[in-house]
């Protein structure tokens, strides 16, 4: 091998030994550096507890009904006859007057000859009376003397001995006189009146309609007296009272309130909703039934309570509660909620809990109280 040979395999080999080390360089620049992350401890907000008295307001909503109505029903069998007012709904009716008016001319007829043969029964036995009864006979005259057949039977005079009250029930006239006082009862049925003053919401019949026994024909309710029904949580519903006012608003218009009463309060608990139904007077003319309307029923004094967030409930009875730098789930007892805040009891004073929720927040840990200051 000659010196110019030499010298060129010692520059290759110089080549490859220079490459090989530049190679481990770069590749140990690309190995990546470890760097050990800062533990980030979350901020917290917190308030203090300072529990006092609090009336709890309970809203509800539910429609009206009017507290007094009647289902109208037909006792009897006629056709229904024009009277001067439409039996229709929207009619309004004095108290008294005329609501539904069925003919009755066979009926009363029949009526009219039941009490003939009444009085005629009577006057055939006037002779035996005046012979065996004649301290009793004078009473039986004047009844008799009074009689109008138009007019609705009287009450017969009362026997004077045992022996005058047997001969006259042998000779039927009890018997007769309650039956023409049934057929009476039953001729009034066939005219329907007005038991107050109030407005016909409901008709299902109209002039010249076949009325049958046990027919619905319509209802009838006095306007200005309203019932509302709305579902309390059975854990409040010992809270309300009796007589408890409540402030009424319209949901179509929020600015025009009213003013209820609590008049009755269901003993029921829905087994499903654990609801109980209170029912809520109201006395307003403009009222219309089947108006929904929104209540706040406003309770008695609750002590040991406090008014905080709903977004700080956690598991529907727990809340954190902060302690040595840590927060901590603590049972608490929810008794009401509202739209954006809950009643909550079972913290004490001076106890430290969150004024927001702290993102992933997490039973023991570690928060960083933040400072006003």
């Amino acid at each position: 091998m000659d010196k110019r040979q030499i010298i060129i395999v010692v520059i290759a080999l110089a080549l490859i030994v220079g490459a090989v080390g530049i190679s481990k360089t770069l590749k140990n620049s690309k190995k990546p550096r470890h760097h050990q992350k800062e533990k980030v401890i979350p901020t917290a907000f917190v308030q203090e507890v300072k529990n006092t008295s609090l009336p709890l307001l309970i809203p509800a909503s539910g429609s009206i009904r009017a507290k007094h109505r009647i289902k109208l029903f037909s006792e009897v069998q006629g056709i229904l006859q024009i009277s001067k007012k439409e039996f229709k709904p929207g009619t309004h009716f004095s108290k008294g007057e005329v609501l539904v008016k069925l003919n009755s001319d066979e009926f009363y007829t029949n009526l009219q000859a039941q009490k003939s043969s009444f009085y005629n029964t009577i006057l055939s036995i006037m002779p035996d009376i005046r012979l065996d009864f004649p301290d009793s006979y004078i009473n039986w005259q004047e009844y008799l003397n009074k009689v109008q057949i138009e007019d609705k039977i009287k009450n017969l005079p009362k026997p004077t001995s045992e022996k005058e009250k047997l001969f006259v029930a042998a000779k039927n006239i009890y018997t007769s006189f309650y039956n023409v006082k049934n057929l009476e009862e039953k001729f009034d049925k066939f005219t329907l009146r007005a038991p107050y003053a109030g407005i016909l919401t409901e008709a299902t019949i109209t002039p010249g309609t076949l009325v049958s026994p046990g027919q619905a024909i319509g209802e009838f309710i006095k306007p200005g007296i309203f019932e509302m029904e709305v579902a309390v949580s059975s854990s409040l519903s010992s809270k309300i009272k009796i007589g408890d006012k409540v402030v009424i608003n319209s949901l179509e218009n929020g600015t025009e309130t009213l003013t209820g009463k609590v008049i009755r309060i269901n003993g029921k608990v829905d087994k499903n909703s654990q609801t109980v139904n209170v029912f809520i007077e109201l006395l307003d003319k403009d009222l219309k039934e089947g108006m929904y309307l929104k209540a706040l029923l406003k309770t008695e004094q609750i002590d040991n309570i406090i008014e905080i967030k709903r977004n700080l409930l956690v598991n529907e009875n727990q809340m954190f509660v902060l302690k040595d730098s840590a927060i901590y789930l603590q049972e608490i007892q929810v008794l009401h909620q509202n739209e954006k805040t809950i009643m909550v009891a079972g913290l004490k004073n001076g106890d430290i809990i969150l004024e927001r929720p702290v993102p992933k927040a997490f039973n023991g840990m570690k928060v960083k109280v933040f400072s006003k200051k």
